[in-house]
């Protein structure tokens, strides 16, 4: 059979298999294959347009491989009545740029492993709208959820492709998607096939995925796990007739590290190798459990192990006071592949600079945590109220995406290696204000920049009326410019209208520029004037290229 370099291969077979390998004619040693149980399921949707997923009678064991090179394969495998199979393969040509690494140009940025630029437009689409279950009676509900699931991810997927979006975090922790039962060590395979289907999803609109484990904080055995929060954070947990009693017990105890391990193989016979994952992340802001690096220096190399083609991480909770900042600082970001920040306005936060324009959210957060070592991310943004108590109370009324763009374009001028991915993408901020449109500027602007090999250098020419964000590189520079007065605080709380600046001047050598407005019915003009960079009648702020 022809196959290409980085395509995916799938084999499912009737018998239980023993071993499997998969040998090159040119390599000495063959690559042992994984087998896996396969449960095949069908999504349906009933007028409401409501998911159910039902599972067929039948399941199978399965392999799933990638090839790295070109060349002759072969598959053998022996199942476990003796009997043997082998299918040859012949590598040709190339599917896709392969897997996401961090650059070896320039380590603050990605590539793929061909050496072609990887710049993640990334968005949060963790987990699927909760649709509360009626109970039949008016106003009232029954506890139950129910899910849109896959259709409402294809939506999502098909408005972020069409707008540039290259890359999506998902929760598969989540329990839309988690294969975690009661148990430890068994697992409900059908869910699997769930996130097989999110991942074939992604393949059709070329959006690389983030995969997040875990984001439970709790073991508690004395609640119903019907309402949000719960249903979010709380885990019940069993091996072998013990019950698991504390996130302490958890982290410390080889027992539980082991179970925890096994099913991250579980995920790893399933998904690695396949270049639709952008990256592995251990857990969503563990910082919440407490003491949390002496595990993540044994696991997230662990990780690696099971997905050595991929980029592997953490995260951390929101960086808003001097708790969480010490977090920051003292986790072990070498042992992940990159370094990630959650950044919100918050009014109710510790830091002040938590409450300020959403550009010095960003700004202020980076020069806290960031040392240039190595590629980092804005890996959650937006704004809630106070002390994360919910979402933005001006998220309504912001229209125009205000907060959207400071938080998602800012990042991109001050060195990170990717855009700010905002959280609140639902019906929450990015979906009921339909801010997807917003993603293609900058996606525009830097569909032909290779940032690793420009070796880009932020400069800060802001003033008191106008934020501007320059990146000069070797052969292009990027910029933003933002309109102060154009800000939540005078915008969307005080309703008022953004001062145009007349004239905003600097001594840049600027020969050529192109802009790419962001808003409708924004007055703002570059232009090179005595060959230096200028602006003129700034309303609302602009994205812009130029060569010197």
């Amino acid at each position: 059979m022809q196959i290409n370099v980085f395509e995916r291969i799938e084999r499912k077979f009737e018998t239980e298999i023993a071993s499997a390998a998969l040998a090159c004619d040119t390599l000495c040693e063959s690559l042992p294959l994984q087998p896996f149980v396969l449960q095949p399921i069908e999504l349906l949707y009933d007028e409401e347009g409501i998911e159910h997923c039902v599972q067929t009678d039948k399941q199978f064991y399965a392999l799933r491989f990638t090839v790295k090179k070109e060349g002759v394969y072969f598959l053998d495998v022996v199942f476990k009545d003796g009997k043997t199979y082998r299918e040859r393969f012949d590598a040709v040509g190339f599917s896709d740029n392969g897997y996401i690494r961090v650059s070896k140009k320039d380590a603050r940025y990605f590539e793929y492993s061909n050496g072609s630029p990887f710049f993640p437009i990334g968005i949060n689409l963790a987990f699927p709208r909760r649709i509360p279950v009626s109970n039949k009676k008016e106003f009232g509900i029954s506890g139950d959820i129910a899910f849109m699931g896959m259709r409402q991810y294809e939506r999502w997927f098909k408005r972020c492709a069409q707008n540039g979006v290259n890359m999506a975090r998902v929760w598969v922790g989540h329990e839309y998607f988690s294969p975690d039962t009661a148990e430890a060590n068994i697992f409900d395979y059908a869910q699997f096939s769930k996130i097989d289907k999110l991942l074939d999803l992604a393949k059709k609109y070329n959006i690389k995925l983030k995969l997040t484990l875990e984001q439970f904080r709790c073991f508690r055995y004395d609640t119903d796990n019907k309402d949000n929060v719960s249903r979010h954070f709380n885990k019940r947990l069993f091996l072998s007739g013990k019950r698991c009693e504390s996130i302490g017990q958890w982290l410390s105890e080889r027992e539980w590290k082991d179970a925890w391990l096994n099913k991250v193989r579980e995920f790893a016979k399933r998904y690695a190798g396949d270049t639709t994952v952008f990256a592995v992340e251990l857990w969503n802001e563990m910082n919440c459990l407490g003491d949390i690096n002496e595990w993540n220096r044994e696991m997230l190399p662990a990780v690696k192990a099971m997905f050595p083609d991929h980029l592997v991480v953490n995260s951390l909770g929101s960086l808003d006071n001097k708790y969480s900042l010490a977090n920051y600082l003292s986790f072990p970001w070498e042992r992940a592949d990159f370094k990630q920040m959650h950044r919100y306005l918050d009014q109710g936060a510790i830091f002040d600079d938590t409450k300020n324009d959403t550009v010095e959210v960003i700004q202020c957060g980076l020069k806290r945590i960031d040392k240039q070592d190595m590629p980092l991310l804005v890996a959650e943004t937006g704004a809630v109220n106070n002390n994360h108590s919910g979402e933005f109370k001006y998220y309504s009324c912001d229209d125009r995406g205000i907060i959207f763009i400071d938080c998602v374009y800012t990042p991109v001028f001050l060195c990170c290696a990717g855009c700010g991915n905002i959280w609140h993408w639902d019906e929450r901020y990015v979906e009921s204000k339909n801010l997807y449109k917003y993603y293609k500027p900058l996606a525009d602007m830097i569909s032909d920049i290779d940032f690793a090999n420009e070796n880009f250098k932020s400069t800060d020419l802001s003033d008191n009326d106008a934020y501007l964000f320059i990146l000069q590189g070797k052969t292009i520079n990027l910029g933003f410019i933002r309109n102060k007065s154009d800000s939540w605080k005078n915008v969307l709380r005080d309703m008022n209208e953004p001062k145009p600046l007349e004239k905003f001047e600097t001594d840049l050598p600027c020969k050529k520029i192109v802009a790419y407005p962001i808003w409708k019915g924004d007055t703002t003009k570059i232009y090179p004037e005595n060959g230096c960079l200028t602006f003129a009648n700034v309303l609302y702020g602009t994205i812009f290229k130029y060569n010197n």
